[in-house]
């Protein structure tokens, strides 16, 4: 017959193992289940200790090309009657594990002296210690001062089925862990693969309206050389004042004309680079005056340019100066209400502790430095450590392509500079671009002065306007002109005229000028050719140069321009 005490006790045994059992599966977080677990067992059964220990896959998140499973640490993950993550660790060669890997619960009766000293850990100095296996992740170490309470083997069979239940758990707390990491990661994944589909649409559509805006200006080119050709003639044989000074006009806007088709082309950023000597006070001081005309008028707009007027850098002045107009701009868009915007230029000589400052981007020597500053809103370090990636803006939406920071930091580089940048939020910002400063000396007086000189120029021209003008003006010079209207036609004149120079325009219909050109290389590797155009890639020109060419006009070209072009075509630059 059963004892009642017995059998109230066996009650109470299955009412406990079922509360654990909830215990085990309450929740699918790893951290709040195992501290349920141990909590509850270390009250329900008098328990002095109850630790969890975990393989430290388990705890920490490796991939799948991480170390073998067997030569994984375990870590004590889990402890009651707080939980402390990663407290200590068992290497995979402790002699504990070697019965843990049974998969079956021990016990070591009367004392936890052996597991104590295999865990490393004090203070078990008496009682009874019961390790239980939680496989496949780690394994449950259950303490009690008293042997009575986990002396009988009855106990501890109960608790194996408990602690099945827990590694189940435990697997699905960390099934759901992983679940959630994939999800994260598929977001995160989807969200930057938006952003990329985005930023390639951007970019396709900025490419889209610089081929427009190259297009543009080729076709614009065409008629300012027609305009610009014909009004210098004009000018030149003017008889009265009155007419002198209309032409003037006529001259003047078309050059301002050709200065933003230059803009466009620059925007557009396929037009060769056109490097020359740049007197960097003038510039600064043509972008002064433009952010004032454009600039809220709250914004004060001050110049202190200390370089001089000798002083040049050698580079692109169209680039340049929409550089420092988007610099200007970027202030602007950073002041609220009033405010100052403060453009300065000076001379400093960099020795090579000062370049290595920099980065070691430049080398030591003279550079001619811009400072723009501003009294706007400033930026935080995470916003300026962005500035200069393409697509980055702090603008609203429609306020700001993030591409001007970018497109300045590409042109200072592409001039052998450097751009920094200083701020703080509040503070506003400045930066310095470094320019080094060129030796050469600046084609400035005599630019106007149209040289003439003689000789057989062939023009190889599609638009009509144009051939007519540039046929004029080359007779104007003294020259004796042939014209064709494409590339074909141009070839079969060759033998006939005997050109001293052909004028080549780029983008025909048919037979385009590259083609062009390499069949007149075929006939002739020493002919010079001049290379004019209203809108052509770099990529393209330089194909072009590596077939042998003696120069490149860009149009609208200027009677002086061409005039010495032509000259220094034929090896002549002797005035005349």
């Amino acid at each position: 017959m059963t004892d009642p005490l017995d059998q109230r006790r066996t009650l109470a045994d299955i009412a406990l193992l079922f509360e654990l059992s909830l215990a085990a599966g309450t929740s699918i977080d790893l951290q709040t289940n195992c501290r349920r677990f141990v909590t509850s067992l270390m009250a329900r059964k008098n328990l002095d200790l109850a630790q969890i220990w975990l393989r430290a896959d388990a705890t920490e998140d490796r991939g799948a090309a991480g170390p073998a499973t067997d030569a994984l640490p375990y870590h004590l993950a889990f402890a009651a009657p707080t939980a402390h993550v990663g407290v200590t660790t068992l290497g995979a060669d402790h002699p504990l594990l070697a019965r843990v890997r049974e998969e079956r619960a021990f016990r070591v009766a009367p004392d936890a002296a052996e597991v104590a000293a295999l865990l490393g850990g004090g203070g078990l100095t008496r009682g009874t210690c019961a390790v239980f296996p939680l496989p496949p992740r780690g394994f449950l170490v259950l303490h009690a001062s008293h042997e009575d309470v986990l002396a009988e083997a009855r106990e501890v069979r109960q608790l194996e089925a408990v602690t099945a239940k827990l590694a189940i758990s435990i697997e699905g707390c960390l099934a759901h862990a992983q679940a959630m990491r994939e999800i994260a990661e598929r977001r995160k994944a989807e969200t930057e693969r938006a952003l990329a589909q985005e930023q390639l649409h951007h970019a396709q559509k900025m490419d889209a309206v610089g081929r427009l805006a190259g297009g543009v200006a080729h076709d614009f080119n065409n008629l300012l050389t027609s305009i610009l050709g014909c009004a210098e003639i004009l000018e030149r044989d003017a008889e009265g004042d009155d007419q002198r000074a209309l032409l003037e006009l006529v001259v003047g806007a078309a050059r301002n004309a050709a200065d933003l088709t230059g803009q466009l082309l620059a925007f557009s950023r396929a037009a060769p680079l056109d490097v020359h000597p740049v007197p960097l006070d003038a510039l600064v001081a043509q972008v002064g005056a433009l952010l004032e005309r454009t600039v809220d008028p709250q914004i004060s707009v001050e110049l202190d340019l200390r370089l001089g007027a000798d002083v040049a850098v050698l580079g692109d002045e169209s680039r340049l100066q929409s550089a420092f107009l988007n610099l200007g701009l970027n202030a602007r868009d950073a002041i609220r209400g009033a405010g100052q915007i403060t453009i300065r230029s000076d001379r400093v000589d960099l020795d090579e502790e000062a370049c290595r400052r920099h980065g070691g981007e430049v080398s030591p020597g003279a550079f001619a430095r811009v400072r723009v500053t501003d009294t706007g809103v400033g930026m935080d370090p995470q916003t300026r450590s962005r500035i200069f990636e393409p697509f980055f803006s702090t603008k609203q939406t429609g306020r700001g392509t993030g591409l001007g920071l970018a497109a300045v930091y590409g042109s200072v580089s592409s001039h052998g500079g450097v751009i920094t940048v200083q701020s703080r939020p509040g503070d506003g910002a400045s930066f310095e671009v470094l320019l080094p400063i060129t030796d050469s000396p600046r084609a400035i007086e005599g630019d106007d002065v149209a040289l003439t000189g003689q000789g057989a120029i062939l023009v190889i021209e599609d638009d009509e306007q144009v051939r007519m003008v540039v046929e004029r003006m080359c007779a104007r010079l003294g020259y004796q002109v042939a014209v064709t209207a494409s590339g074909e036609e141009g070839l079969a004149a060759l033998d006939a005229a005997r050109p001293d120079v052909v004028l080549l325009d780029v983008r025909m219909p048919g037979m385009g000028g590259h083609e062009t050109l390499a069949r007149i290389r075929e006939r002739d590797a020493e002919l010079p050719v001049i290379v004019v155009s209203g809108f052509v890639e770099e990529p393209e020109l330089d194909a072009m140069r590596r077939l042998g060419t003696a120069g490149f006009l860009q149009k609208p070209v200027a009677l002086a321009e061409l005039s010495r072009a032509l000259r220094a075509a034929l090896g002549d630059s002797s005035p005349r």
